[in-house]
């Protein structure tokens, strides 16, 4: 069975198994890329959380080092 991959179009071969769903992306790239279309908000709350904690802890190592 030939599908299409969702993220970029690319035609993949698809195989059905017994119980589990047929491949929706041609690579494990288009997979993340399409989880962090899903989970927007998400994924950027925690890239903004990483990014304050780096910055907090930068910070407090040039207080700590005049």
């Amino acid at each position: 069975m030939k599908t299409v991959c969702q993220v970029c179009g690319k035609e993949i071969e698809s195989t059905l198994r017994q119980g589990q769903p047929y491949r929706r992306y041609c690579s494990p790239a288009c997979s993340a890329k399409a989880y962090r279309q899903r989970h927007h908000s998400e994924v950027l709350q925690r890239k903004r959380e990483a990014y304050r904690r780096r910055k907090g802890q930068h910070d407090q190592q040039q207080d700590a080092n005049p």
